[in-house]
């Protein structure tokens, strides 16, 4: 009975775990759904995740989908003409050129941009 409940309370510990686990997003379904007209934006803000893997992250609060690898999305560091996402790290200050279709924002462009406290949340 004891195992029994200690079997459970760790099931119950470790279920927000398996809740947290990021969804699995098919960027080129994505891609082939927008029946919207696309508008380009702009944002700024400290890039607080970044996931390279995945291909996304996280600036000023919102997530960016960076797309596949087969198609680099265009990157510029600071102070350099070109860059790359692989550059790219957490805590930098970045402007992203991004459109949004079903509840994605999908990034076109990041550039580096000098530290502006200003921009943090």
């Amino acid at each position: 009975m004891k195992i029994y409940a200690v079997l459970l309370l760790m099931l119950g510990l470790a279920a927000p775990v398996f809740a947290e686990d990021e969804e699995i997003i098919d960027f080129m379904e994505i891609v082939r759904n927008i029946k919207e007209p696309i508008v380009a934006r702009v944002d700024r803000g400290e890039m607080q995740e970044l996931d390279l893997t995945q291909r996304r992250g996280i600036i000023n609060g919102w997530r960016y989908l960076f797309g596949p690898s087969v198609d680099p999305i265009r990157v510029k560091m600071l102070g350099s003409g070109g860059g790359a996402l692989e550059l790219l790290a957490e805590g930098m200050y970045i402007k992203v050129k991004y459109f949004e279709t079903q509840g994605y924002r999908i990034a076109l462009e990041l550039e580096q941009i000098p530290i502006d406290h200003s921009l943090d949340h």
